[in-house]
């Protein structure tokens, strides 16, 4: 698969698939807009969902007549429906959202009285499927308000109050247990990691602290997304302070992760010595892939602010470009790295230049497979679970973050400073042998020109 066909896929993918946290509590102000469809919020209902409406400040210019106002109002549309018609698809006999197949119209502007302010309770659908909220504007009239929306499920089990029997995720209560649940792994590699350094201080160097750091980063992360995830299913809205460590975490996490791999790659066996440099093209490389994660993690943090669906949603799109653009330039780099370890062998040197070329082609490899592998295996998920039921969407974050941890367990089994650890071991004779090399050209060089000094003198 060519790079532009996968990144192309991996920005479609991103504004396509609905958000795990979709459904929490919006807030919404719409200004002198004439759009016909404006796209507020998605939710999957299930058997007790509700969705909450408050408006304020409404006007409509110019005043239609109050028979006008029904072509004017919020609806919840299907999947079939809602891709129809952000494709700009007609359907049979269907000008207006509100007339498409399977819409479920949920209040019309004719049903508001003259106030200014209105508040309504209305039940889901009959029907367990995931519904977009959209303000049909079939009049092609300036709309402004307010809004407040809130779309949440009622549990069966539970009682003791409504925080205890409404769950405002789309994935439902599980998906902070999940989180949690993966936080707690990661802190049992990171003890993992911890005591297998202590216990080999003697082949420990520089990178095994930068791992553990990695890790702990990742675990710090998770621990975030859990308690965030938790207060949001409980509230309907994250908290400041979360929010903030969240995303400090997540860029702390996503710039340690790009630079251990590009370090390990692009260094490969210099990793373990006590002092080596980065060539100046690494640099600029990490450089970049730096600057492209500031830019990732401000538009993450501009499109999960935007109010639902409506307002800053090219955001999201630049989110993930900007993520596939890292990908493919950490990928390019190692590629570049194996390829320029091949092209400076030299006939004394073959053997010693393949081996470190099998050793680190099997770790590009890897980070290919899990770079490719994440993005295509959520998107196969994403179309399961909106094909079966939301009590499913939270496989798509365990198998996400399965992955991911996979991948960080195996990177520490290659590299554990472990005197039984093959990889390692064979890390250490590579060292030794281009240490002897080297040695040994220096003393080839010495031998020379004692040799023309002697010659010399005769």
């Amino acid at each position: 698969m060519e790079t532009p066909v996968v990144v192309v896929f991996l920005v479609i993918w991103s504004i396509l698939s609905p958000s795990l946290v979709a459904g929490e509590v919006r807030h919404t102000e719409i200004r002198a807009d004439d759009r016909a469809a404006i796209p507020l919020n998605a939710f999957f209902f299930t058997r007790g969902g509700q969705l909450e409406l408050n408006i304020t400040r409404l006007a409509v210019l110019p005043v239609p007549d109050r028979a006008s106002l029904s072509k004017i109002g919020f609806v919840l549309l299907p999947p079939d429906s809602w891709n129809d018609l952000s494709f700009g698809i007609p359907e049979r006999n269907a000008t207006c959202a509100l007339e498409y197949p399977g819409a479920f119209k949920v209040l019309t502007l004719d049903q508001i009285p003259k106030s200014a302010q209105w508040n309504l309770l209305r039940p889901a659908p009959a029907k367990d499927s995931q519904y977009t909220l959209v303000f049909a504007n079939c009049l092609g009239v300036k709309v402004s308000m307010n809004l407040r929306s809130a779309m949440y499920n009622r549990l069966e089990s539970g009682g003791g109050g409504r925080g205890a029997t409404v769950s405002y995720l789309m994935a439902g209560p599980i998906l902070p247990q999940v989180y949690f649940l993966f936080a707690l792994i990661c802190s049992v590699l990171v003890v993992i990691w911890v005591i297998t350094v202590l216990e080999n201080r003697v082949h420990v160097a520089w990178i095994h602290y930068y791992l553990l750091a990695t890790l702990l980063l990742k675990a710090l992360n998770l621990y975030c997304e859990a308690l965030q995830k938790w207060h949001i299913d409980r509230s309907g809205s994250p908290t400041m302070w979360l929010d903030a460590l969240f995303y400090a975490s997540s860029l702390l996490r996503a710039i340690s992760f790009y630079t251990a791999v590009l370090v390990i790659g692009c260094t490969q066996w210099q990793i373990l010595r006590p002092r080596f440099r980065l060539r100046a093209r690494d640099k600029g490389v990490l450089a970049i892939l730096v600057s492209l994660q500031l830019v990732a993690n401000a538009a993450r943090v501009m499109s999960d602010k935007a109010a639902g669906l409506y307002g800053e949603t090219w955001w999201l799109p630049v989110f993930a470009f900007v993520n596939c653009v890292s990908l493919w330039l950490l990928v390019f780099s190692l590629w570049s790295a194996l390829r320029n370890l091949l092209t400076v062998r030299t006939h004394k040197r073959a053997t010693v230049v393949l081996k470190k070329y099998e050793l680190f082609r099997h770790y590009f490899t890897v980070v290919v497979v899990y770079i490719l592998f994440g993005p295509i295996l959520e998107y196969l998920l994403l179309v399961f679970a909106a094909a079966s039921s939301s009590e499913y969407y939270w496989l798509i974050s365990v198998a996400l973050e399965s992955v991911t941890l996979a991948f960080y367990a195996y990177t520490g089994y290659l590299f554990a400073p472990r005197k039984n650890s093959p990889h390692h071991h064979h890390i250490q004779c590579l060292l030794r042998e281009e240490d002897e090399e080297a040695a040994a050209a220096i003393r080839l060089g010495e031998e020379e020109d004692d040799y023309a000094t002697l010659f010399s003198l005769v």
